[in-house]
């Protein structure tokens, strides 16, 4: 149980994880493009978080992206 509660602790305080979250409840150009922006100022500890919480995220990311990309 503290592990799990540790890593909830540790991904609401990842910004880019947080950015992520919003993007998948509200998919737009601007909010993927948030994301993005705070991918090039995080640190690398942040950075393998937010890699590893995308790999777990992965089709709801891909649903979400599909939504925002018009033909």
């Amino acid at each position: 149980v503290a592990l799990s509660m540790f890593a909830f602790v540790a991904c609401e305080s990842n910004p880019a994880i947080k950015a992520s979250k919003k993007f998948l409840d509200e998919p737009t150009f601007e909010n993927l493009m948030a994301i993005q922006n705070i991918e090039d100022e995080m640190d690398e500890k942040d950075l393998e978080e937010y890699e590893e919480w995308v790999n777990d995220h992965k089709d709801e990311i891909k649903e979400a992206a599909a939504k925002i990309v018009k033909f």
